[in-house]
């Protein structure tokens, strides 16, 4: 079986989980290529699989009319590889501009070849917020893209049922599979607890706390620094780091709001993109992750904490009360408005260190066996099969 990958960021979260997914699939396979953006984040060399970084419009150096200008060719490179290359499957990584991307996914399908689709985010555009004219294009695209695959793959019940319920997809198409583990910032020269504090900066006598990600308006920035009132009223050595960049459509100003709090001392902020090679830092760092997320589909956060074996403090919202065991791997706060219950789940975790290394302890066993992606892979070996299998029992009854 020859598969080809398509992941058409090429950085960031989506393109360390494709990058961890082929590096498991590739023995399964005869061959496996990953079709992916020019600015490629990781070094193409060390991949077990060939990667082909020939897509455009993800550069974030250019302008937004040259990006767009950039993307228009992707479904014509994506069919040049397709016939050229002659998969047995087409697996596409979810779709950053999904008026574009429909025709990728179309294109393939119209030559007969499988196409699956993992699904990480159902519906971006209305997180928050009424539905624009914007938001109802991109949801008319995907309701194409997911009425055209032959299999869509998903991290979370929550997702499967939103695309039951809002996209009417029928649920035998849909297929559950566990966010693996963030394994590729896991190497041979890790830095330990001490160093990555030395190299942020940060007293290694403070219980550290990690936010990490873009700074959107779903992931409740806003609620956890209102909660930090209490926290460190309990906790005097807490520090917050907030690591990641702010989107475009997020307005908030959030070092004014730690000003206005007087929490300057208890919070740190690197709100710049986070490169692949200095992320360890960050979560080695930090003694215990915080997610106070209002919207979610799944988090690749969750997936990178356990794999450098931190547990989490999350809101029970999308899929996360799937992953974040209450207690075992984490605290869950049931609602995520709720400051006082989110500044004493993070109080709790922070005080109760014996507790708190038996979750590091029950994480790192949950990377390698419930989100091993030996495991993840297989699962996605036999689904290209059985598509393919019924595939051909539809050409023969044709």
């Amino acid at each position: 079986m020859r598969v080809l990958m398509v992941e058409p960021l090429g950085f960031s979260g989506i393109c360390y989980y494709t990058a961890s997914l082929c590096r498991a699939l590739r023995p399964l396979t005869d061959d496996l290529v990953l079709l992916t953006a020019r600015n490629y984040e990781l070094d193409t060399t060390r991949e077990p699989y060939t990667v082909r970084p020939l897509l455009g419009g993800m550069n974030r150096n250019q302008s937004k009319l040259r990006r767009v200008l950039d993307v228009l060719w992707n479904p014509f490179i994506t069919l040049r590889i397709i016939r050229t290359w002659k998969p047995t499957v087409v697996h596409f990584q979810d779709s950053f501009l999904p008026l574009i991307e429909v025709w990728s996914v179309e294109l393939a399908h119209r030559l007969g070849i499988d196409v699956i689709y993992t699904v990480h985010d159902v519906e971006r555009a209305t997180l928050l917020g009424e539905p624009t004219k914007g938001s109802r294009l991109t949801a008319w695209a995907l309701r194409r893209i997911y009425h055209t695959t032959d299999r869509l793959i998903v991290h979370s019940r929550n997702s499967a049922d939103e695309l039951h319920k809002r996209f009417e997809v029928d649920t035998s198409r849909i297929r559950q599979l566990p966010l693996g583990i963030q394994d590729v910032h896991i190497g041979n020269s890790l830095p330990n607890r001490a160093e990555a504090r030395g190299a942020l900066n940060i007293p290694t006598d403070r219980t550290v706390a990690l936010f990490f990600g873009n700074l959107k308006r779903t992931k409740g920035l806003g609620y956890l620094l209102e909660a930090l009132q209490w926290v460190v009223k309990r906790l005097p050595d807490f520090c917050l780091i907030v690591a990641g960049p702010p989107r475009s459509d997020n307005k908030t100003d959030y070092v004014g709001m730690v000003k206005s709090l007087g929490l300057e001392n208890y919070v740190r902020f690197d709100m710049r993109y986070i490169p692949y090679r200095e992320v360890s830092y960050y979560f080695i760092a930090s003694d215990f992750v915080v997610l106070p997320y209002q919207k979610v589909y799944q988090s690749a956060v969750v997936s990178t904490a356990y794999a450098f074996g931190r547990p989490v403090v999350a809101t029970k919202v999308g899929g996360l009360p799937e992953v974040v065991e209450d207690g075992r791997s984490g605290y869950l706060v049931d609602d995520p408005t709720d400051i006082l219950s989110l500044a004493d789940k993070v109080v709790l975790m922070g005080c109760d260190r014996a507790k708190r290394n038996d979750m590091e302890k029950y994480v790192k066993e949950l990377a390698l066996t419930k989100y091993s992606w030996d495991i993840i892979a297989k699962e996605t070996r036999q689904l290209y099969s059985t598509v393919a299998l019924q595939y051909g029992e539809r050409q023969i009854d044709g």
